[in-house]
């Protein structure tokens, strides 16, 4: 799975017009800035809190579909390839 991070602005002339697939699955973290309103078009929201906080609702989310997908594709995920030895994996 190919992940990128990109700034939203750059969204609309970049990345999206090299989209081809329309059943190309895209996924955005976007906060609530003043580029908000050009990309609201269709996308899930987190909700909106105090900035301190906002990292821990954009990255939770992530952390979940990456954890799925890996049980999907039926990896180990309590023991994952290429992991630096620092405690026991077993």
């Amino acid at each position: 799975m190919h992940s990128e991070g990109i700034l939203a602005g750059e969204l609309k002339h970049g990345p999206l017009a090299l989209v081809i697939d329309d059943a190309m699955p895209v996924i955005m973290v976007v906060t609530k800035d003043p580029v908000y309103t050009e990309v609201h078009e269709c996308f899930a929201t987190v909700p909106h809190t105090v900035d301190c906080l906002q990292g821990i609702l954009t990255v939770i989310p992530m952390q979940l579909l990456s954890f799925h997908i890996a049980v999907l594709r039926e990896c180990n995920v309590d023991c994952p390839r290429n992991l630096a030895q620092v405690g026991d994996c077993q």
